[in-house]
């Protein structure tokens, strides 16, 4: 996925609270988080935001915009819970941006099956988002190929395993023939041990039959 195209919708689609009047906190802080945001200082905007959401908490703008400073902060599961609860209350618009957003940090857990269904929401809601388009045909090709390096995978695993079957069975083989070979060596010495104790057998009652003639 083009880190472009995919950071710059992140960063367009930042909400900018309305101050409920004047004066508000909620509002001021969320003002100061974006100049920090915008200058690349996401740390920061990220705590200003946090401040702003105990001002005013379950503001969907808030879940939205501190979701977008944990993303800047690679904190892609938490930006993902963040996004999910700004799709509960928010506007049409601003739910749009929530399920793209939330598209965009599972692409980058390469969650993309869920990644996919997140750019479809999105685009149900805002039919004309280019950069979910663009972002779901990406995430789509990143499937095939997940899907396709599973089935490589598994059919690596199922060759080493044959390998392995072969190899045990082999080594059973080879053990066999070994204790079948040491059998028939047990046995032979068996049996010329017997013929010498017949030969001597033989020739004591020859000796004896000597002494007596």
């Amino acid at each position: 996925m083009s880190s472009r195209r995919r950071y710059g919708a992140l960063c367009a689609a930042w909400v900018t609270l309305t101050a409920a009047h004047i004066g508000d906190p909620a509002a001021s802080k969320s003002a100061q988080a974006l100049e920090h945001y915008e200058r690349g200082e996401f740390s920061q905007a990220l705590q200003l935001y946090r401040d702003a959401q105990l001002e005013r908490p379950g503001a969907p703008e808030l879940n939205f915009n501190v979701g977008g400073a944990l993303f800047k902060n690679g904190d892609y599961e938490s930006a993902l819970r963040e996004f999910a609860q700004a799709t509960r209350e928010a506007n049409d618009l601003l739910k749009a941006n929530a399920h793209y957003n939330m598209g965009n940090a599972l692409y980058q857990q390469q969650q993309y099956q869920q990644a996919v269904d997140a750019y479809r929401q999105a685009l149900e809601i805002d039919s004309d988002n280019v950069d979910a388009k663009v972002n779901l045909e990406l995430a789509l090709k990143q499937l095939e190929q997940q899907d396709q390096q599973d089935q490589q995978d598994q059919q690596d695993q199922q060759d080493q395993q044959d390998q392995q079957d072969q190899q045990d069975q082999q080594d059973q083989q080879d053990q066999q023939d070994q204790q079948d070979q040491q059998d028939q060596q047990d046995q032979q010495d068996q049996q010329d041990q017997q013929d010498q104790q017949d030969q001597q057998d033989q020739q004591d009652q020859q000796d004896q039959q000597d002494q007596q003639d």
